[in-house]
């Protein structure tokens, strides 16, 4: 059996996050938005498993009966089956990395993603047609004061963009160009369809950007030397 102490984490790798599993915690894993990892596979259940720690000893992963199974370093579960201290978990075809960590050693150049106990809202998911339709959700966002970080991935790009919300407002942005007002220009405007989720928690940010919905979209789209100035004394 893995000898734990109360401080240990398990700290799930996804390709578009990193979760933490403490003590105490469970996970929900599928394609479902009520899971507390939303997975975006046709191939994996709604409902496909669970990391549970909820009882004493090691955590395990349960299978909830999924239609195509679960693998825990290559192997079927079978019902449930205890976590090692560095093991990969496969749902459909996403492959999960699992560490065991002590929350003191996890790296700081790694996101800090603080959970927002008082943010109420829907978490979401889904595709947008292009630039537009990502401007018309931000709107909606700041509209109804979300706070919250909307990760994008954009078709043609191999890489992950986020937008940091705080009560509707725009206080950071990060993409390939970097961080702060490029790179919120680059993901407002870039061509072409763009996977969104929503999810309830932030990085912390020391210098926020502070823009409503409406000004990092018309600021984003004017092309004007002004503007560009603009947005970078805001970044």
């Amino acid at each position: 059996m893995i000898d734990l102490d109360p401080s240990h984490v398990f700290r799930i790798q996804a390709p578009d996050r990193v979760v933490v599993l403490a003590r105490g915690q469970r996970l929900g894993i599928g394609r479902d938005p009520r899971n507390e990892l939303v997975v975006h596979d046709p191939t994996a259940s709604r409902f496909h498993a669970a990391l549970d720690w909820t009882r004493r000893g090691p955590p395990v992963v349960v299978d909830l009966r999924s239609a195509n199974g679960t693998l825990l370093d290559g192997a079927r579960v079978d019902g449930q089956a205890a976590l090692e201290e560095r093991c990969a978990l496969t749902i459909g075809r996403l492959t999960l990395h699992i560490e065991l960590r002590h929350p003191a050693i996890i790296p700081a150049a790694e996101p800090l993603m603080v959970p927002l106990a008082g943010e109420r809202g829907p978490e979401l998911d889904g595709v947008l047609p292009g630039p537009a339709a990502l401007q018309a959700l931000l709107l909606d966002l700041g509209q109804a004061r979300r706070t919250g970080t909307l990760w994008l991935e954009h078709e043609g790009l191999h890489a992950l963009s986020r937008v940091t919300l705080a009560l509707g407002q725009v206080v950071d942005a990060r993409g390939p160009a970097g961080r702060g007002s490029e790179a919120l220009r680059q993901t407002l405007v870039r061509p072409g369809a763009v996977r969104y989720m929503l999810r309830r928690e932030v990085e912390p940010c020391e210098e926020p950007l502070a823009l409503t919905a409406r000004q990092a979209i018309a600021l984003a789209c004017d092309t004007r030397p002004e503007a560009t100035r603009t947005l970078q004394r805001a970044g």
